[in-house]
């Protein structure tokens, strides 16, 4: 297992994130959730980009329908906050809002 200072090392930006979270969620890259197309466009205008697919128009985002959907916390806070948490020893929630530098609640 890595140190939690190497992990943010990987996990360094909102991009690193948004990539690892595309190459999961579409290992074999984008399809759409309502026709299968995939062939899509990307729309960057908010926080974390949607993408369009170019047959139904149909609009999705990297969060949709999972524990991060219509968060506005940036990604690379959540990812460190899954890697604490994923830690054998575990840890308090005040202690994680203090590492990772958010709010208890």
């Amino acid at each position: 297992m890595i140190s939690f200072e190497q992990f943010c090392e990987i996990y360094h930006s909102d991009a690193v994130c948004q990539q690892t979270l595309f190459h999961s969620r579409w290992p074999g890259g984008f399809v759409c959730p309502r026709c299968g197309c995939g062939r899509y466009y990307s729309i960057r205008s908010r926080h974390i980009p949607l993408f369009e697919c170019a047959d139904c128009n149909t609009q999705t985002s990297l969060t949709a329908g999972t524990i991060l959907e219509r968060t506005r916390t940036p990604l690379r806070l959540w990812f460190q906050a899954i890697y604490l948490h994923a830690t054998p020893e575990g840890l308090s929630a005040i202690r994680l809002a203090s590492i990772i530098g958010t709010t208890y609640k």
